[in-house]
């Protein structure tokens, strides 16, 4: 029983962290095309795992759009019930 709830937990887990990191990607590239054009954006992308959670914050700060930080903290926690499916799948 718990093998089956750690492979359930780890499979929900990578797909919603999937499918929020792309979504809080999508919503900050977008952000900073806009502040800056195409090559901000590039190296927006290039410098993923800094821009990333820094991009999130900003909007947030400067703009009042709040959606793609609550995104970055559902990757946050999407990881952690990954981690705690995986080491229920171990045992």
């Amino acid at each position: 029983m718990r093998r089956i709830l750690g492979g359930s937990l780890a499979v929900l887990a990578f797909t919603s962290g999937i499918v929020c990191a792309g979504w809080a990607l999508i919503l900050e590239l977008r952000l900073l095309y806009a502040l800056g054009g195409f090559w901000v954006a590039a190296a927006g992308f290039l410098l993923l795992p800094l821009t990333l959670p820094l991009a999130a914050l900003f909007a947030g700060v400067i703009y009042g759009a709040w959606d793609p930080l609550l995104f970055v903290g559902a990757v946050a926690v999407s990881a952690a019930v990954g981690t705690l499916g995986v080491s229920l799948l171990n045992k």
